[in-house]
């Protein structure tokens, strides 16, 4: 028995949040009673006592973002280095890291992040962990040192194709180890088995599986196309037009579009050339292009017991770099035919690889109702919101219940998709200049309340938002009985957000929402760039008198306050500033 005592203790417990001279009794690793020092001592006589000199006595802290990768970046700066966008800043400055990183630098990374997270009071740590350099055995190398100091975590590692499809197949295979490990050492792993994540995070080879179990593939070759006469005659077979791709990478790099066979020729030697200079290898494939086409996803859940459901279906086609910025579920294009084969081939396709835990297949449907597969991912999405508020299912809840062992709670009849939800990513982005991420720091953040509204989001007045790493602050979520009362709460909640120091794509988000093409439903991934009015956008914000008003009460109470704070005599007595905004916002929502 331990206790801890003679110090100011905090706890989670509202009947007792707080005592000035408190202790905390341990039984091992469990926490038997917290009281105040003079009661515990009388209960538990023979206890080791730990005095804690008059510190603070609390809860251990949750670090739930960390980059041990950059543990030993302190006072990081590099001299001639100068980036002007976000990607410059990835390459030339955290992604040189982590091509550098050896299995020793983890190691020693993973030393100095945990030594200041016990200094700091947390306990617990969810990692992303990065080092091209040296890929296998670093997530072991961490967890080693964790386990060495004490501390808990989350670890996994990031998959990526910007050094090459080698480096992409190692950290794959990385993760499948490390889960794979969680199972022989019966650590519960959230989430599928170690073999399924392996095999379905090689595209190649989740092509091949799908295919296999029947669910339609694009058309194209499964080895490398070894010359100009073989990509002619493969490209004939498939019909135009195709996609150039190189096997070794991905970012786009060695990825040339051919409309004919007379653009073939020289699209294959460019296509060939950029691979070999991007990944040393210059093997290239050849897959067939679908023009305007929807992204679908289908959600599935299946437990360890072989049942598997769908949750139907999400539109995932608006987009901007290939990132999604709307969903909605269910699609307003997918015709009932088509959706019932689709979530029939999906089901089907996970009962036979065994699935288990909650994932997404992604389907490429061109303009005919054609689908075919892209990718699955092995994990819960972050348009997973949409799903839950048409169907009522936790899919959080429900995947650590299968992971504990259970069945599913229920069958495939008992799930139904009941009206309409949408999905707005809010990124602190620019839509005006290319969708370019704007760092700084919030000022104002006013959310959207009411029925049929859930936001998912950890931004505050006075959070900084920082250029180095992903510029998702919020999701926005409505439902509604039909289509078109989601998006009308989707425009009110919209309307009532306000994110002021920074720029965000909320005003994108309110042209889209009035845009025709969306309103018909029959928008596909070319949407922002043949359908959506940029310049409509720009000539709005710019007319915008509310925004200027705002801008200009904020200004005006900076000033005031500035003053105040070296003022002497009393304050001015008048309308509170606060109130005045809170007039103009009354006004902006009413625009």
């Amino acid at each position: 028995m331990l206790l801890v005592g003679n110090g100011r203790l905090i706890t989670r417990d509202e009947a007792f949040p707080y005592a000035e001279d408190g202790a905390v009794a341990l039984d091992g690793e469990v926490i038997k009673e917290v009281g105040a020092l003079s009661e515990l001592r009388a209960k538990y006589p023979n206890a080791e006592f730990v005095d804690a000199r008059g510190g603070v006595i609390m809860p251990g802290l949750i670090n739930v973002h960390t980059h041990i990768y950059s543990g030993l970046a302190r006072g990081l700066a590099i001299g001639g280095f100068n980036p002007t966008n976000f990607l410059e800043v990835l390459d030339g400055q955290w992604w040189y890291i982590d091509r550098h990183l050896t299995l020793d630098g983890t190691r020693a990374c993973a030393y100095a992040t945990v030594l200041d997270c016990i200094r700091d009071g947390v306990t617990t740590i969810f990692d992303h962990h990065a080092s091209f350099c040296e890929i296998p055995g670093s997530l072991f190398a961490i967890k080693d040192v964790c386990q060495e100091l004490g501390i808990r975590a989350n670890l996994c590692y990031e998959v990526s194709e910007r050094d090459g499809a080698e480096k992409c197949g190692q950290a794959i295979r990385e993760n499948a180890d490390f889960a794979r490990r969680c199972e022989e050492e019966g650590v519960i792993f959230i989430g599928p088995s170690a073999d399924v994540i392996a095999k379905m995070g090689i595209k190649t080879e989740a092509r091949k599986i799908m295919k296999e179990a029947g669910v339609p593939v694009v058309p194209g070759t499964e080895k490398p196309v070894t010359d100009i006469e073989d990509a002619k005659k493969v490209a004939a077979e498939v019909g135009y037009p195709i996609m150039l791709k190189a096997l070794a990478g991905g970012g786009g790099k060695g990825m040339r579009l051919v409309h004919s066979e007379d653009e073939m020729e020289a699209a294959f030697r460019m296509s060939r050339s950029e691979a070999a200079n991007s990944f040393g290898n210059d093997a290239i494939y050849i897959e067939k292009y679908i023009e305007n086409p929807h992204h679908i996803e289908v959600q599935v859940l299946g437990d360890k017991y072989g049942n598997v459901i769908h949750l139907y279906e999400r539109e995932c086609s608006i987009q901007r770099r290939n990132q999604k910025v709307i969903e909605e579920a269910p699609s307003p294009f997918v015709k009932e035919a088509a959706r019932q084969k689709m979530l029939a081939v999906a089901v089907e396709a996970c009962k036979k690889i065994g699935y288990y835990s909650a994932g997404t297949l992604e389907f490429m449907m061109d303009k005919d109702q054609n689908f075919y597969f892209l990718e699955m991912n092995t994990r819960l999405q972050v348009e997973h919101p949409v799903t839950e508020a048409c169907t009522g299912v936790d899919l959080v809840r429900d995947m650590i219940l299968v992971a504990a062992g259970n069945r599913l709670p229920y069958k495939q009849e008992d799930v139904a998709c009941r009206g309409h939800a949408l999905e707005c990513r809010i990124y602190a982005e620019d839509p005006e200049n290319n969708f370019m991420p704007s760092p700084g720091v919030i000022k104002v953040r006013e959310a959207p309340e009411g029925r049929n509204v859930r936001l998912d989001s950890a931004a505050y007045a006075g959070f900084e938002v920082s250029l180095h790493y992903d510029p998702m602050i919020a999701k926005l979520c409505t439902w509604g009985r039909t289509r078109e009362s989601a998006i009308s709460n989707m425009i009110r909640a919209l309307r009532e957000y306000k994110i002021l120091g920074i720029k965000t794509t909320i005003p994108f988000h309110l042209r889209v929402l009035h845009n025709e093409t969306f309103l018909k439903g029959n928008y596909d991934t070319t949407f922002i760039d043949t359908k959506f009015d940029k310049e409509d956008l720009k000539r709005r914000q710019n007319s915008d008198p509310t925004v200027a008003v705002i801008a200009a009460a904020l200004k005006h109470y900076e000033e005031e306050k500035e003053a105040a704070a070296r003022a002497t005599t009393v304050p001015l007595v008048g309308e509170s500033l606060w109130k005045h905004y809170g007039k103009l916002q009354m006004l902006a929502n009413n625009f």
